[in-house]
């Protein structure tokens, strides 16, 4: 996801998931401000970028939440869903369904 100020300038740059650290590079010289949402195991997540170049990685910010939390939310998914997603200060909050659910979102450096 790409956020961009009204002059269309390139200002944040979101990735979700585990993306390779050569989209990153690309996203760390393009953007303001770089992060990444991920359900992934950080240390796992962190591994696959070891010792590949990312343009200012020690400012690109990793951000997880409990992996039980996602299984959790799969239980109470439908064919059809009705959902609400709040995230204040560092937790999020999911109501899916009328089932309500929370998780605080931990932050580590993409290098140390």
């Amino acid at each position: 996801m790409l956020v961009r100020d009204l002059t269309g300038k390139l200002t944040v740059w979101i990735e979700i998931g585990a993306p390779d650290a050569a989209r990153l590079h690309h996203a760390s010289k393009l953007a303001d401000r770089t992060t990444i949402y991920t359900h992934r195991n950080p240390t796992k997540v962190q591994a696959a970028w070891a010792g590949k170049k990312i343009h200012r990685a020690s400012d690109i910010v990793l951000n997880h939440f409990d992996p039980t939390f996602i299984d959790q939310v799969v239980a109470a998914v439908e064919r059809r869903n009705v959902m609400t997603l709040s995230i204040t200060e560092r937790d999020m909050y999911l109501d899916l369904n009328g089932a309500s659910f929370s998780t605080p979102i931990f932050e580590v450096p993409v290098a140390p």
